[in-house]
């Protein structure tokens, strides 16, 4: 029973952020500003927040650290799906690109939003350096990990590629995915994250019952868990967009379509005519 609470909880707060961002970021763009505001404050909180907990590892505070930390990766999602954050190549895989110029390309439509990711894990990891507790870079390092793990698995090649997840102001990102059977990088994704999902579940465990650590722990289990789930979602015929169908109100779901922006936003990728 330990364990039932903080699984519930994360499987609740990842279930109903995720939809938030995902009906927030397909609003018309007049709403955008307001959208951003509200996620820079809740960032601002959430990094106070970290520091204040700083010397503490009680349950409430594994809590409010993990709620702290879905706020700093929330803002990184928001602004990256408005479309804020993104990279310095904002349009569709140019023509003719493969091998490392697709790859080059496909680093550039992300390059920044990346970036604000791992200064945002730096952060982390400054304001809670010789805390009591690491749970909070843990938690964030793991989550950034297998996003990376399922995008790298997009760009080479899924069965599903969950293009219609993106936005209008993103849908040329659909053009770097690939969909096919899944790959050998696949299966070894999917096979190092369900081992890593089984050694956080039996260090859980093993941590002392009641403890601040139990929860920690589980929170961690937790989320290896959905990121295997996330995994197998690409491969497998289910539909993942159902669990959040009420937040795509009336979205476009024509797949891999997107709106063509001007040449002069589209840089030309060495060796490969745009």
């Amino acid at each position: 029973m330990e364990f039932v609470a903080p699984a519930l909880f994360a499987v609740f707060a990842w279930w109903f952020a995720t939809g938030i961002i995902l009906w927030l970021d397909g609003l018309p763009a007049r709403t955008f500003p307001y959208t951003l505001a509200v996620a820079t404050a809740i960032l601002a909180i959430s990094l106070v927040a970290l520091y204040a907990l700083r010397d503490r590892d009680d349950t409430l505070a594994i809590y409010a650290m993990f709620l702290s930390v879905l706020g700093i990766w929330a803002w990184n999602e928001t602004t990256f799906l408005l479309g804020t954050l993104t990279g310095p190549l904002q349009g569709p895989c140019p023509e003719g690109a493969k091998g490392m110029a697709r790859f080059r390309a496909a680093v550039d439509s992300i390059l920044y939003h990346e970036a604000g990711l791992i200064l945002s894990g730096a952060a982390i990891a400054i304001i809670t350096w010789g805390s009591v507790s690491h749970f909070a870079i843990h938690l964030f390092a793991l989550l950034w990990v297998l996003r990376l793990s399922t995008k790298l698995n997009l760009f080479l090649g899924v069965p599903h590629s969950f293009g219609h997840f993106l936005p209008d102001q993103l849908r040329y990102l659909a053009t770097y995915f690939r969909t096919r059977p899944v790959s050998g990088f696949f299966a070894l994704t999917v096979t190092m994250a369900t081992i890593l999902a089984v050694l956080l579940c039996v260090n859980a465990a093993d941590t002392p019952i009641g403890s601040g650590a139990r929860v920690a722990s589980s929170f961690l289990a937790v989320f290896a868990v959905l990121g295997v789930i996330e995994h197998w979602f690409l491969a497998c015929p289910v539909g993942a967009d159902h669990l959040w169908r009420w937040a795509f109100h009336g979205r476009s779901e024509t797949g891999p379509a997107f709106v063509a922006l001007p040449p002069k936003v589209i840089p030309t990728v060495k060796g490969v005519e745009s």
